[in-house]
């Protein structure tokens, strides 16, 4: 019973490690990935590998690949379109309730998360700043205080994680997204309502139209697509 369960959570934790891994761009979208080679990367047989990727692939963030062997799964443009779609709905609406909501220890962890994405832009901490920036919308989310939409909008936005690095390298980025949060925060403040959705859903649409050409970009020039 001890090797089974011991055997259990050892695939689980190589399962936890790839998939951290990929959401957070360690390997990039089309990257071919080997057994042999994330066997001696992790330290372990390649049975809890085998076993992580069948549970990636069922997740849709790993593709098998003709002729054997998996890469880490692309989405399409529409299909990134798709998400930044549904996150313009339901952020929108977040923060409309999160304005109704906000109460002063709230407005702090906002502007405390702007001081931080400000000082991490000032020494261009791209993994920093990619982390505030995810936290700004989670703060927002959890402070309209609708447990289900954050657990909704976590889950969707780990489809886009992967992407981030990527989005990053665009010119405009992360100026584009630091910009914005400072303006839709100086609307939480002031409890403007019609303009901080408006200008949520600006921010959505920005960021949608940045990583898809950045996306595009990266495909065009990345030798393993």
């Amino acid at each position: 019973m001890k090797n089974l369960q011991g055997r259990i959570l050892l695939n689980e934790q190589v399962y936890k490690y790839l998939k951290s891994a990929i959401i957070n761009g360690e390997f990039l979208p089309g990257e071919r990935l080997k057994e042999e080679e994330l066997s001696a990367l992790i330290g372990v047989s390649r049975t809890p590998i085998r076993e992580a990727i069948n549970k990636l692939k069922l997740e849709g963030l790993l593709t098998s690949l003709f002729g054997g062997g998996v890469k880490v799964s692309i989405n399409s443009a529409d299909e990134i379109s798709e998400i930044f779609d549904m996150r313009l709905i339901l952020e929108t609406y977040a923060i409309r309730k999160t304005i109704d909501n906000i109460s002063e220890e709230g407005l702090k962890k906002i502007e405390e998360n702007i001081h931080l994405a400000r000082i991490a832009r000032r020494y261009s901490n791209i993994e920093k700043i990619i982390k505030l920036n995810d936290d700004f919308h989670k703060q927002i989310i959890i402070l309209s205080g609708n447990n289900k939409l954050f657990e909704v909008i976590n889950n969707m936005n780990e489809s886009l994680t992967m992407y981030r690095k990527i989005s990053m390298q665009h010119p405009l980025e992360p100026d584009a997204s630091l910009v914005g949060h400072e303006k839709i925060f100086e609307c939480i403040s002031s409890k403007n309502k019609k303009l901080a959705i408006y200008l949520m859903r600006e921010h959505i649409k920005l960021a949608q139209k940045l990583m898809i050409e950045q996306l595009e970009l990266f495909n065009q020039k990345n030798k393993f697509l």
